[in-house]
């Protein structure tokens, strides 16, 4: 579990990674990476033990480096990567799996036919059904994909598979819908409601019949191509176009937009309904050794009824980091970050992180909008930025990973770092961060330690996890020595777990806010600044919460405030400055690409304009991208909508929308709770619930 503070840096990071997934490093060293089996190592001894063992041992061997033990295709890849979620899938197996290496497609084609037609009858013969007729559809060829599925599922109904049967002919629906087939998808549906093998109301059939039935002005057709920047394609990758609904998870068989590339890199989907989507891609650890997607954080793709959009991949080789790499240990009191200039880069950011004793991987952001390609900062500097913290229970407060609070003054702990580059319109162009497998991508890992550092009798107290008595003695050795800037650091740190950990994130006391205000008269560093306006915030401190506003503001060291902005217009919208707040949402919204404000901005703006065309229209300019976390199903725009049908019908009711707005905005929970207990208003009541939920 993940303690994430609210610290701008760590929300953007944690937050714009997904909700849903942790900001791992994702760089494997070859022992990592490894294949555990000795005997298969590449295509030529895989065909080589394969033609030397029995028919048992050769379905194991296709199984396990082919297949990869799963009858769903997409666990056939070894890396999933996505705008919020990536990582090494791995294909289902266990500690010790086999990694995937190249293998010409002719040659797997002849081991998944055989498997096919002669392999026992089960989930991997679903796998290897449904592989070859991805392929066969991504170079053009449907009818020999249905081929290969009717094949498989003539073989499952004699063993009386049904469960097999059933994943393959999902597969089968999906495959006619990205091929464009519409009457196919239709006919197949229709087959399997009669026989009784699914209901037409499931999900994804219910998209994909929907889908289907679209006349041709409004079905919407995606097109792209993936290769790397010099020109080579990336051939049979999983391209997954993902709903709103499944973006704080990894892709599992069950959406309904998936497809594989061709020879070229080309990929296609036909039937796609208007909405949100954000693409991710499956592929070998081959074919990304070395290379990165430059995706940025909140990457949506809208699409319109009728849409012919292109959307392509182009893979860029990783950032090459120069020092500190392979474990250097940093002397002194300043060091140096430093890496290869990228072209066109016009900034960088340089992220900082540790690995946990129980594997955690966890980042931070250190420094962003850097001009060259180095950074020098003082170590005092690392040891002020705090770590995303994660514990395992919920009132055990021994079960927070220490490491992760003790962060980048623990002497015991390996340091990562790694960088990004940026163009000047603040477009993602690369990042060193990725999977380095091979000799040369591996020669210069970028990891380091911290010379100097001692852990002291609290720090030892705590890493035994005697979380109190640390305290205790943290906050003797700081009345010892008021200047004590590490002592002071870890009371904070200890203090803020604590209320989350053991009061299940209730406001930080007086005595963490007491502590703030002395580290930000010893150090106004503007990230102990930020901790303090979210003390200010929580208790409504509203004068202080100002002063600390603009002091966080005047500083050139925090620049993107994007995130600050908006808490501090939903505070001062709670003071009834609403005017002074819209204009603040105005501004903020347009550059955060989440657009997670823009209800608040709705509220303010309908509440002072009584404009609901005006509304209508900033909420569709600005979709929310993240009322998904909250597992809101519908959006601004649907809700906003329904509030103006009613109103067309009902001259009156623009007083009934502005009062209500008018209890949220002021904080009249009570009328707002009584309100909704009794109301039939259902499209206000929606309206206001929603704007209670993200909040």
């Amino acid at each position: 579990m993940v303690i994430r503070m609210k610290i701008k840096h760590l929300f953007l990071l944690a937050f714009l990674a997904s909700v849903i997934i942790t900001a791992a490093v994702l760089i494997l060293d070859r022992k990592e990476a490894a294949i555990t089996a000795a005997a298969v190592t590449d295509q030529v001894s895989f065909q080589q033990t394969a033609g030397s063992v029995s028919d048992e041992d050769k379905w194991e061997l296709i199984s396990t480096y082919i297949i990869r033990s799963s009858p769903s295709w997409v666990h056939s890849y070894d890396v999933e990567i996505g705008p919020g979620h990536s990582g090494v899938r791995g294909g289902g197996h266990s500690d010790g799996e086999a990694a995937s290496f190249p293998m010409d497609w002719t040659i797997k084609q002849h081991y998944l036919e055989d498997y096919v037609q002669h392999a026992p009858a089960g989930t991997e013969v679903v796998g290897a059904a449904i592989l070859l007729a991805y392929h066969a559809a991504a170079e053009g060829d449907f009818k020999q994909a249905e081929a290969f599925l009717s094949q498989a599922r003539k073989r499952l109904t004699f063993f009386g598979y049904a469960y097999g049967e059933q994943q393959l002919m999902l597969e089968w629906v999906k495959l006619a819908m990205a091929s464009g087939h519409p009457q196919r998808v239709q006919s197949l549906i229709k087959s399997l409601v009669k026989e009784e093998q699914t209901s037409a109301s499931n999900a994804p059939y219910q998209t994909l019949l929907e889908a289907a039935k679209l006349p041709p002005t409004r079905s919407s057709t995606v097109t792209g191509v993936i290769k790397r920047s010099d020109g080579t394609p990336i051939t049979d990758a999983g391209v997954y176009l993902r709903q709103k609904g499944d973006a704080n998870h990894s892709v599992v068989n069950e959406e309904p937009y998936q497809t594989m590339t061709n020879s070229k890199g080309e990929f296609t989907f036909h039937g796609v309904l208007p909405g949100s989507y954000q693409l991710n891609l499956g592929l070998r650890l081959d074919q990304v050794d070395g290379w990165s997607w430059q995706i940025e954080n909140d990457t949506w793709i809208d699409i319109q009824a009728g849409e012919r959009r292109e959307l392509n991949v182009e893979f860029q080789p990783l950032i090459q980091q120069t020092s500190p790499v392979n474990n250097e240990v940093i002397h002194g009191d300043t060091m140096t970050f430093a890496w290869e200039p990228v072209a066109g880069a016009a900034y960088y950011n340089v992220n900082i992180g540790l690995r946990t004793g129980k594997g955690d991987s966890m980042n931070v952001l250190l420094k962003d909008r850097i001009a060259s390609a180095s950074l020098r900062v003082p170590i005092e500097e690392l040891y002020d930025t705090p770590i995303t913290i994660s514990f395992g229970k919920i009132g055990d407060w021994s079960s927070v990973e220490t490491e992760s609070l003790l962060g980048f003054e623990n002497p015991q702990v390996h340091f990562h770092w790694n960088v990004e580059a940026f163009d000047r319109n603040g477009h993602f162009i690369s990042r060193s961060n990725g999977y380095r497998l091979d000799e040369e991508n591996a020669a210069a890992l970028p990891l380091f330690k911290l010379a100097g550092l001692t852990l002291t009798p609290a720090d030892q107290l705590l890493l035994d996890h005697k979380m109190e008595e640390a305290l205790r003695a943290y906050k003797r050795s700081y009345e010892e020595n008021r200047s004590d800037l590490h002592s002071l650091r870890m009371i904070i740190r200890l203090l803020q777990s604590k209320a989350t950990v053991m009061e299940g994130g209730k406001p930080s006391s007086a005595e963490t806010g007491s502590y703030l205000q002395q580290m930000t008269a010893l150090n106004p560093d503007h990230r102990y600044l930020e901790q303090l306006f979210d003390y200010y915030n929580e208790h409504r401190k509203w004068s202080q919460l100002d002063q600390v506003y603009r002091k966080i503001t005047a500083d050139p060291a925090a620049s993107d405030l994007i995130y600050l902005e908006s808490e501090y217009a939903e505070a001062i919208a709670r003071q009834g400055r609403y005017e002074e707040a819209e204009m603040l949402l105005a501004r903020n919204v347009p550059r955060d690409a989440s657009h997670r404000s823009i209800g608040l901005y709705a509220a303010l703006h309908l509440y002072l304009h009584a404009d609901l065309a005006g509304t209508l229209e900033l909420v569709r300019r600005y979709p929310d991208r993240t009322l998904y976390i909250y597992e809101i199903n519908h959006s601004w725009e649907e809700l906003l909508s329904q509030l103006a049908a009613k109103a067309e019908q009902n001259s009156a009711y623009a007083r009934e929308i502005h009062e209500k707005l008018g209890w949220f905005l002021g904080g009249k929970e009570q009328d707002i709770h009584a309100w909704l207990q009794t109301t039939r208003d259902t499209p206000l009541k929606a309206f206001i619930e929603t704007l209670q939920k993200v909040k």
